[in-house]
């Protein structure tokens, strides 16, 4: 009774899987390249490689310059009533990074902060970027380029 129960119990399992090797066994060379096609990781043209290899690399040096900091340069940051340009959007990326109003005032109040500012920025996990904030960050870098922003140790 109990054996007959189970094999009751395992019936359409067996069902499920006999329909599964059918099905697997009637997939075209055609069918195969294309679930290949799918499955495999996209090429990457080298131009693109390039590019992304370069900002890695600039990545990693802007992550280096905001360990450099000092407590001194991040109180000087929060007195500051007015900023330019180029330190004016990277206040509204670190803000739009956590999710803090992207405006001067709320920089100063809320990221600078000694080591706060510090430990945030190299804590932060761009590979798990909220999404909203994804979209946010698009009006710092749909129309920006490398000749649009001048270091920002210039501004002072």
């Amino acid at each position: 009774a109990l054996l007959a129960k189970e094999e009751a119990r395992l019936e359409p399992l067996l069902d499920a899987h006999e329909r599964a090797e059918r099905a697997l066994a009637a997939l075209t060379g055609e069918d195969i390249d294309e679930l290949l096609a799918f499955a495999s990781a996209p090429v990457v043209p080298p131009e693109v490689q390039e590019r992304l290899d370069a900002a890695q690399g600039e990545y990693a040096h802007a992550l280096e310059g905001v360990r450099d900091l000092t407590q001194q340069q991040v109180e000087d940051l929060a007195v500051r009533t007015s900023a330019g340009p180029e330190l004016t959007a990277l206040a509204g990326v670190l803000c739009t990074f956590f999710s803090v109003r992207p405006d001067w005032t709320s920089f100063r109040a809320k990221l600078c902060v000694f080591p706060g500012l510090v430990s945030r920025c190299t804590k932060f996990d761009r590979d798990n970027m909220a999404a909203p904030a994804m979209r946010a960050m698009q009006r710092y870098t749909s129309t920006a380029t490398q000749d649009d922003v001048s270091p920002l140790g210039e501004e002072g």
